[in-house]
């Protein structure tokens, strides 16, 4: 009988302990997984100029969609509410550095680096830095599923 009673409380031992080992999706996807297996949209753009930061994202984009694929191709769709009235989707190239720090957009013989500052599989944060005329604006991109 005591041998029963300490059976079972290895076994439930092993349950609480194996039950608890939850593998985290983030970790068992790469990066490039994470970004192509959705459809993204924007949630915020912060931009900061000589140390003042504001969200700049306007409402006409945040229903803009964008999708990556895994054969290096992405697709934008201006979605229903129009900046301008003339957005039409767009298409474009991609890729991710091995390191996984870098994202480069090629669209209409445009090139964009981006840096990635996180990709988890329900958000996208990248970055970019611009410099004109002495200013320079930092821009942090914010994207969640569509």
């Amino acid at each position: 009988m005591k041998k029963l009673v300490i059976l079972g409380i290895i076994s439930i031992g092993f349950l609480i302990v194996f039950s608890s080992c939850k593998k985290d999706d983030d970790d068992s996807k790469t990066k490039k997984e994470m970004i192509t297996a959705k459809d993204w949209k924007y949630k915020s753009i912060i931009s900061t100029v000589n140390g003042v930061s504001s969200d700049t994202i306007e409402d006409c984009i945040k229903d803009d969609k964008l999708s990556f694929k895994l054969n290096g191709t992405f697709t934008t769709d201006p979605g229903t509410s129009l900046c301008d009235g003339n957005e039409k989707p767009s298409d474009g190239t991609w890729t991710l550095t091995s390191d996984e720090k870098t994202l480069t957009i090629i669209e209409d013989n445009e090139t964009t680096k981006l840096t990635v500052v996180s990709i988890k599989e329900n958000e996208i944060i990248l970055k970019n830095s611009v410099s004109e005329q002495g200013i320079t604006v930092e821009m942090v991109m914010t994207f969640i599923p569509y």
